[in-house]
Parts: structure tokens; sequence; C-alpha cells
């Protein structure tokens, strides 16, 4: 519930894999547990399978309705989810907060593996984490 009034923040889930061999399935009951552990009432879910470098309607949809004020909160479950390029996902993050629409994903959460097998973490959730860890008095 947001703390300012009893109104539940209204909230998006955004799924999507790359591939025909992946599924959503993996994403949206620890996303719905998310939002319903947050106390957010989930308004819509979006489904995509689509590579993150090629065009995408279905996110585009889930950015116009962020524009239109349809949610508050877009859940998803990894950055990468959004895409791949990260000048790209810091517009979308950009695009997002001046909407006024929150994003959350898994803390942990990682799609990508570098060669060595391990995942990667990449750079633009170290700027958001460090973002959200500011103080709201730090403005």
């Amino acid at each position: 519930m947001n703390p300012i009034s009893s109104k539940p923040k209204r909230a998006c889930l955004y799924l999507r894999t790359s591939t025909v061999e992946q599924h959503v399935e993996n994403q949206r009951p620890v996303l719905e547990d998310l939002a319903r552990r947050r106390g957010f009432d989930v308004v819509a879910v979006f489904e995509e399978q689509a590579s993150a470098v090629k065009k995408r309607p279905i996110f585009e949809q889930v950015m116009a309705d962020a524009h239109a004020g349809k949610f508050d909160v877009l859940c998803i479950w990894a950055l990468d989810r959004m895409g791949r390029s990260m000048t790209g996902n810091l517009q979308a993050v950009l695009d997002l907060d001046c909407w006024r629409s929150a994003l959350m994903h898994l803390p942990g959460a990682r799609s990508r593996r570098l060669r060595d097998g391990r995942r990667d973490r990449g750079k633009l959730p170290t700027i958001i984490d460090a973002d959200w860890a500011r103080s709201p008095a730090d403005g």
C-alpha cells in the first residue's frame, strides 16, 4: 500500500523470453508474489517472446501504458528483460521516472551469463541500486 493513501499501487508485470526454448513460467509466480507482498494491485500482465535487439511491440505497449498513467509500478524479472542495451534501458528507466512510474526488479535476478558461467550483473543495476539506496532526504 502507498503510505500516503490507502489506495494500493497499480502494478504491471512484464514477462519476456528471448527464444522459443525459454518460457515465462518461472517469472510469473515470483513477480505475482512480489506484487502481493508489496500490496500492489496487478492491473496488467504482458508476455513477450522476442529478442531484446529486435522490435518489441509488447514492450512498446507497456511503455505507452506507463506514459498514459495506467499503472504505478512496472515489475520485471531482471533488468535485461527490458533490453540488452544499457543506454536503452537507462532511457526506459528515465522515461518511467518522468511518467511517475516506478520500476521493480528482483534483487539478484540476472539472465545473462558470462563465458565462464558466472552471471553478469552489468552496470545499469549498479547505477539504479545506488540511486534507490539514496535517502529521501538526499533529494
